[in-house]
């Protein structure tokens, strides 16, 4: 990258999973391409987020298990753990899937990869570090980062961050968690399990308030169990730090309480990176801090796309991938395809999990659906019995004139795997009786989907 000025069929800017998606795309008809990334490349994922977080509560599920031998008839001498081997593991982990790994994928097929922060010049240039690039097409694929919320005194507590969590020399004594929402949850459920005592503050009713009522409530009993003291509705009002620790001050139903601890934890979401971009050189306009984009991944500056954390609507791995596919398709296709976010599953990586895809029965009904529902606790299941799991539960929504499956939510713990059934039959526009009648392996998590969907033909035969 020596020159002034080089040129390429497409610049990608990030190099998380929608500028993954896009380069792979591309690469299929052999456009040239360059990729810009001004943190480790790879992008969150696999450095900061989904990898190193998810190696982590694995470690801690098995330790959870070790302690519960004795209901297995296992009397195991010793129950410890070590927290410099546990983030060992994890490094190991990290580095097989994040930056170095994927450097190395990008020089062997011939991608250009420049590190720096990419600056928009114009429609079709972009300056890195004093070098200009010139791109025929573009994808923007910056990603997220973890929000700040705007409360008086948190500079001055340096509170920390999911991407300073996943790498703590050692454990905090006791933690404050800010925000009850996916991120929130998984490090309660992580540091809870390490016996850090930990708070959860979350300002709506319910944790995980996307999800159904009833899987957040078993979520939030789950933790509960777990050692985690969990308040909702609670409103922060600001946050101080003195010698012997942080403090949290909050309204609780309009009690003022103090709430003090080692260390808080920011997990109130994430907000787009788009500062550093000058898009408007580009032309390219945003909505609601989002890149706005079309059906096609198109911004408002038709041969530069977006997709992933940056354009939304949702901020997962795997729809981030699909985006940036899906631009990386259209951005040379003679005929394109739109977008089409009507399955799009999501999991929380809890003890046990919780999975969703499609709509609540709530948002089915305010779509305009006549709603029906077919449920089934997961004690229910063989194989919660033979699991000593009995914790979880299934629910399937779907359409009463059609009995096309609208959503499932699941509570259990292969929560994770057991919502692609529905993600398949949902893709498929089967409906909520073609899974009644399927033929499940016995016994198996996966049962549960059956049997929620019994539960509606049982009540539709009587």
């Amino acid at each position: 990258m020596s020159s002034s000025r080089q040129q390429f069929d497409l610049i990608v800017i990030g190099s998380g999973a929608a500028g993954e998606g896009a380069i792979d795309q591309a690469q299929r008809s052999r456009h040239s391409i360059a990729i810009v990334e001004k943190n480790k490349v790879g992008g969150d994922c696999p450095n900061y987020a989904c990898v190193p977080t998810k190696a982590l509560l694995r470690s801690a599920k098995i330790y959870s298990l070790l302690k519960r031998a004795e209901a297995f008839g296992l009397s195991p001498s010793v129950i410890d753990f070590d927290w410099s081997r546990v983030m060992a593991r994890k490094e190991q982990i990290v580095r097989s899937t994040g930056e170095a790994a994927t450097a190395e994928r990008y020089r062997q097929a011939g991608i250009g990869l420049i590190k720096g922060t990419a600056t928009f010049a114009d429609e079709h240039q972009i300056r890195v570090d004093g070098q200009v690039f010139f791109g025929d097409k573009i994808m923007i694929a910056t990603g997220s980062k973890p929000e700040r919320p705007a409360l008086p005194g948190l500079n001055e507590a340096h509170p920390i961050t999911s991407v300073e969590a996943i790498s703590l020399p050692k454990l905090p004594v006791s933690l404050i968690i800010l925000g009850g929402g996916p991120v929130g949850c998984e490090f309660a459920q992580l540091f809870s399990t390490f016996a850090v005592r930990v708070t959860l503050l979350q300002k709506a009713p319910t944790l995980l308030p996307r999800e159904e009522p009833e899987l957040s409530h078993i979520i939030q009993q789950a933790l509960e169990a777990n050692g985690v003291t969990v308040v909702t509705k609670a409103e922060v009002q600001r946050v101080d730090r003195d010698a012997h620790g942080k403090t949290v001050h909050a309204l609780i139903q309009g009690q003022a309480r103090a709430f003090r601890a080692e260390e808080i934890l920011l997990a109130t979401g994430r907000e787009p990176q788009t500062a550093e971009l000058n898009l408007t050189a580009a032309g390219i306009h945003l909505a609601a801090g989002r890149v706005q984009i079309n059906e096609y991944l198109q911004t408002t500056c038709p041969h530069i796309y977006a997709g992933g954390d940056v354009a939304g609507p949702f901020q997962f791995t795997n729809f981030a991938h699909y985006q940036g596919t899906l631009a990386g398709l259209n951005m040379f296709a003679d005929e394109p395809r739109p977008a089409d976010y009507r399955v799009v599953p999501r999991v929380t990586f809890t003890d046990p999990e919780i999975a969703s895809v499609g709509l609540t029965e709530e948002q089915a009904r305010q779509a305009g659906h006549r709603v029906i529902t077919g449920k089934v606790e997961i004690r229910a299941v063989g194989r919660a019995l033979v699991d000593s799991e009995d914790r979880g539960l299934v629910k399937l929504v779907a359409d009463a004139a059609s009995e096309e499956i609208l959503g499932g939510h699941i509570v259990a713990p292969a929560a994770g795997e057991m919502i692609h059934e529905i993600v398949a039959a949902m893709k498929a526009r089967a409906t909520i009786r073609v899974l009644a009648e399927a033929i499940h392996a016995y016994p198996t998590f996966a049962e549960g989907v059956k049997l929620a969907a019994d539960d509606w033909l049982k009540t539709r035969v009587q």
